[in-house]
């Protein structure tokens, strides 16, 4: 199964959202360090993870570390975490 980290990058007219709060720059920076240490992790862009107040929002999915108010000064934690779960799934495949 592959890994991928899901970004949120809502916008919202009102209030706080992951878009407003770096989520987008966040989204291109894992995905520029993914491919940088060559990991086979995608990245998916999507319009929320509910979490809005606590944005930006990342998760590994699948069904594993949620990050939230996520910095740049962070981004290592999410690199990591992708990576282990993608070492750990290879290991567990057939």
């Amino acid at each position: 199964m592959p890994v991928t980290v899901v970004v949120c990058v809502k916008e919202r007219v009102s209030g706080s959202s992951c878009a407003g709060s770096g989520g987008v720059a966040l989204a291109d920076a894992v995905e520029r360090e993914l491919a940088r240490q060559e990991l086979p992790i995608g990245v998916k862009r999507i319009f929320c993870l509910g979490q809005c107040e606590q944005g930006p929002n990342l998760r590994i999915a699948p069904g594993g570390a949620f990050f939230r108010r996520m910095t740049m000064a962070r981004l290592g934690e999410v690199v990591e975490a992708a990576r282990v779960a993608y070492e750990q799934a290879r290991d567990q495949a057939p």
